[in-house]
């Protein structure tokens, strides 16, 4: 494959992932008033789960507290984050929490409170 050509895809496949980033967060914003939403709650805490593995306490109930303490401060981080980065958030995190913008960014075939530890940490690995 020619170097104009491999251009041209990524070019092409940037704008089509652009427009349909775009679409999804107008009917589904990741932030709603500046908070996360349901399907945003779901991705930051799968994230969460992936990251925190070994660090987050092995009983489930106290596993399930430890995420929710967890979401609320990055929920009010958030909340505290200027306009523009939260728009950006938003926009990314509708992505995200959409099916078709799970298989395409992050590769992942289940949905984010489904999926398990290490799909969810290949599917970050892939995306860094």
């Amino acid at each position: 494959m020619q170097r104009r050509t491999l251009l041209k895809l990524g070019i092409g496949a940037s704008v089509v992932l652009a427009v349909a980033g775009t679409g999804v967060a107008l009917f589904q914003p990741g932030l709603q008033q500046g908070h996360l939403s349901a399907a945003s709650n779901d991705v930051m805490r799968a994230v969460a789960r992936a990251v925190l593995d070994g660090v987050l306490p092995a009983d489930p109930l106290l596993r399930e507290q430890a995420l929710d303490a967890h979401l609320q401060r990055l929920d009010a981080a958030v909340a505290a984050f200027p306009a523009a980065a939260r728009a950006e958030l938003s926009q990314l995190l509708a992505l995200l929490s959409s099916a078709p913008g799970r298989h395409a960014l992050a590769g992942l075939g289940e949905p984010w409170a489904q999926a398990g530890v290490p799909d969810i940490q290949q599917a970050l690995q892939s995306m860094r």
